[in-house]
């Protein structure tokens, strides 16, 4: 998906987040952005000068991505 064809998205920085979310927590973000390799969530995050900013929509598209269905049981 290329920058233009993107859904419109907010940019928010990681200490506003609870401004607009009750979940993640503030340290559970900066736990994503160190790890977001491993976590997968490399294109949720945004580095603009010394601000790290999240991209909401791919951040939560990336969580419903990574949901698994709980209800199943483990094979």
């Amino acid at each position: 998906m290329t920058e233009d064809s993107r859904p419109n998205t907010r940019y928010i920085p990681i200490t506003k987040w609870p401004e607009y979310h009750p979940y993640p927590t503030v340290s559970g973000l900066r736990y994503l952005r160190f790890h977001q390799k491993e976590l997968g969530y490399s294109t949720a995050f945004v580095r603009l000068n010394k601000r790290i900013l999240v991209d909401e929509a791919e951040f939560f598209r990336i969580l419903r991505s990574q949901q698994i269905d709980t209800n199943k049981k483990p094979s």
